[in-house]
């Protein structure tokens, strides 16, 4: 929103008027008051036109067509830009996405409401929401996950602003997230989550995707006197983010009589690795001589296509490889693939080892 503009700063000025504490000119003085007065009725009416909001919607307003005229970065510069370089924001136009829709029409009723999902404060937070008809280009939106019906906006804490604010501990928790991340089998991290030691220990799925910072969640020149608190990022660290992926696995590789151990281990993820069902992680491992030939190449792949074979959280894995050869190279390489029937080289390394013998 840009700062509201008084014309009357453009008459000429005497060095009184421009000078605090000046009183010499009558004449001066009075265009220093009406400066003032104007410049406070014009932060008054930037104030008043944001609070008229918090008057109750009329009845039959369609919430949902609420996001074409109402824009939340005006207030939330902040939050508003991290959610724009975020996967929700590109949930719906990314091409990854279009591409497998296109492929697989049947699987529209599935995943479109998710990509582009009406209040899932009105299907409730154990139900999948419903897609939506309009404005679908912007995906998982502010309007998407804070509003109610009435345009009430829910979030981890009640505070002031232009709109109707509810506190709500929902948000806090796994349940914010359960509507598009906890539905059957194919997409359901929050049933994994619940078994894991995360649980336990009261690490939640905001922790590792929204990591906490500590900010005013209001930036809004009218508003300079916001407190600062521990808010979260919403970044929504996930699939598409390389270090955030490299983060979530260890690989660990040893030789010893003749044998190549490799270790895989879901170090560092609070659901099943991968998250989705069709997604990948495939273990490469290569043995060569001593002249760079390869003698045994072997391969494994986490997934959920025919049986669930993934990582549960905190699970180590070993595999075992007879070496065919006296002395050589072991080489191993993680691999994270968005499809599992992609090749190898569309997908993101996550880590590599390599061990002679």
């Amino acid at each position: 929103m840009l700062r509201p503009r008084c014309e009357i700063t453009r008459w000429p000025m005497s060095s009184s008027v421009r000078r605090p504490g000046a009183t010499s000119g009558i004449k001066g003085d009075g265009r220093h008051w009406l400066w003032k007065g104007c410049f406070m009725l014009a932060i008054g009416a930037a104030i008043g036109s944001l609070c008229a909001q918090r008057a109750p919607l009329a009845q039959g307003v369609d919430v949902e067509r609420l996001r074409e005229v109402i824009r939340c970065d005006d207030c939330h510069r902040e939050i508003a830009r991290e959610w724009r370089a975020s996967g929700h924001a590109r949930a719906w136009t990314n091409p990854t996405y279009r591409a497998f829709i296109a492929e697989n029409p049947t699987s529209e009723e599935t995943c479109l409401p998710c990509h582009a999902p009406k209040l899932i404060l009105s299907a409730g937070l154990s139900a999948m929401p419903e897609l939506r008809a309009a404005a679908r280009e912007r995906g998982v939106d502010c309007i998407a996950c804070h509003a109610d019906r009435d345009f009430v906006m829910h979030g981890p804490f009640q505070t002031r602003a232009p709109h109707k604010t509810q506190k709500d501990e929902r948000y806090r928790s796994v349940r914010a997230c359960l509507p598009c991340h906890g539905q059957g089998r194919w997409f359901n991290q929050v049933d994994d989550w619940k078994t894991s030691r995360y649980a336990r220990l009261g690490i939640t799925c905001q922790t590792c995707h929204m990591p906490g910072i500590e900010r005013p969640s209001v930036q809004h020149w009218a508003l300079p006197d916001m407190p600062k608190r521990v808010t979260r990022r919403h970044t929504f660290l996930g699939s598409r983010d390389r270090d955030f992926v490299r983060s979530a696995a260890s690989l660990q590789m040893r030789v010893e009589n003749r044998l190549a151990i490799v270790s895989v281990t879901n170090s560092a993820t609070g659901h099943a690795l991968p998250g989705a069902g069709w997604r990948a992680v495939v273990l490469d491992v290569v043995v060569e001589d001593g002249r760079g030939n390869v003698t045994l190449h072997r391969r494994h792949s986490f997934d959920l296509d025919v049986h669930d074979n993934r990582l549960k959280p905190g699970e180590r894995r070993d595999f075992r490889y007879a070496l065919p050869v006296e002395t050589g190279l072991v080489k191993a390489k993680l691999i994270y693939k968005l499809f599992y029937e992609w090749p190898d080289d569309k997908g993101m390394v996550m880590a590599t080892r390599e061990i002679r013998f």
